[in-house]
């Protein structure tokens, strides 16, 4: 059977309870520590079968890079709710047994689990050739890395609703403005579709940073899509409740660290640099930094024909960096940024 209610369409209730009991009794004797269901009844006559589990379970399973990945949590033991379950990533050893995440090898560099046969370092395990390079490039500038502070390479989308900080919109239209943005991401492809072991989310006050893992492509189409639910949704609204952002996108380095309130954060030139870029923007802008708009422009003519090339920007400590600009006729913004046109019509 693959799940309690599966067992329950098909044989009666009440032969259901006189078989768990008889098994229950035999479990027993053998000290099991507890017996668990994976799901929730869906009838109200399946209710007397959970009374025979000691707890109840839930399970799901998710694709990355053509694996299965198996996730498991619990929802409640001894009829007491669980108030924040947790999914654990596990397998399924050749003897049937459960091996849990805190069993599995784990990437040195960033302490993902290793999907496919690792190699080896200085007999550290890691992902790929690619993570032990990059390991040992920081090996060459740390002495000593220290374990708790993580370095991973991610794709970002710095998302920012433009005006949100007036100080004329009250309160609670900056809090609806927020939510709907949030429901608007979570309902693009390229970040549902997206595991969430794959993806970084950092809530910015008025936005947020969503960093991808591997694909460059994924901020890029969360953009569009975003644009395109946007739009929509501002034709039906009153122009002060409408929803404007400007993007910044950019790729690099992060490290993950620890806050003062000991939760776990990240920060680094991915991130920074995606900050800086959208800063550069107004409403419906997305800007891309140059290496960021180099690793997409060969991907397709698409990109090659709606990203191009707006000039350079001074940021802080005199560091100048070459912005891109990505528009068609359903998103974007064709107009140069306010800063830029300072810049050309500045004497």
């Amino acid at each position: 059977m693959d799940s309690l209610n599966h067992f329950c369409d098909i044989f009666e209730v009440s032969l259901i309870r006189k078989f768990l009991a008889k098994l229950i009794l035999q479990l027993k004797k053998r000290r099991t520590m507890g017996i668990f269901t994976i799901d929730s009844p869906i009838s109200e006559e399946y209710h007397p079968i959970v009374s025979f589990c000691d707890g109840i379970m839930e399970m799901k399973f998710e694709e990355s890079n053509d694996l299965l990945i198996r996730k498991i949590r619990m929802l409640s033991v001894a009829g007491h709710a669980m108030t924040k379950p947790t999914w654990i990533q596990f397998r399924i050893d050749k003897n049937g047994r459960f091996n849990f995440a805190d069993d599995l090898l784990k990437c040195t560099l960033d302490g993902r689990v290793i999907q496919h046969p690792p190699v080896y370092y200085l007999d550290l395990p890691f992902h790929s050739e690619g993570c032990t390079k990059t390991y040992r490039k920081f090996m060459s500038v740390f002495k000593e890395l220290d374990p708790k502070y993580e370095i991973l390479n991610y794709n970002f989308c710095f998302i920012d609703i433009v005006g949100l900080s007036n100080p004329d919109l009250a309160v609670h239209r900056q809090k609806e403005k927020i939510v709907k943005l949030n429901e608007f991401i979570s309902s693009c492809n390229s970040f549902r579709k997206i595991s969430d072991h794959s993806k970084i989310i950092l809530p910015s006050g008025d936005g947020m940073a969503i960093g991808y893992e591997n694909n460059p492509e994924l901020p890029y189409k969360l953009s569009v899509e975003l644009h395109s639910f946007l739009r929509k949704y501002n034709k039906r609204m009153e122009t002060d409740n409408q929803i404007k952002v400007r993007i910044g996108l950019s790729s690099g380095p992060v490290f993950t660290v620890y806050d003062i309130s000991n939760k776990l954060n990240v920060w680094g030139p991915g991130i920074i640099m995606a900050r800086r870029v959208m800063d550069l923007g107004d409403s419906w802008h997305i800007l891309i930094t140059e290496n960021f708009a180099m690793q997409l422009k060969p991907l397709y003519e698409e990109y090659r024909n709606n990203i191009r090339f707006i000039g350079s920007y001074e940021i802080k400590h005199g560091e100048k960096i070459n912005v891109y600009s990505a528009y068609s006729d359903d998103y974007g913004n064709a107009e140069l940024p306010e800063k830029f046109k300072q810049i050309y019509t500045s004497p």
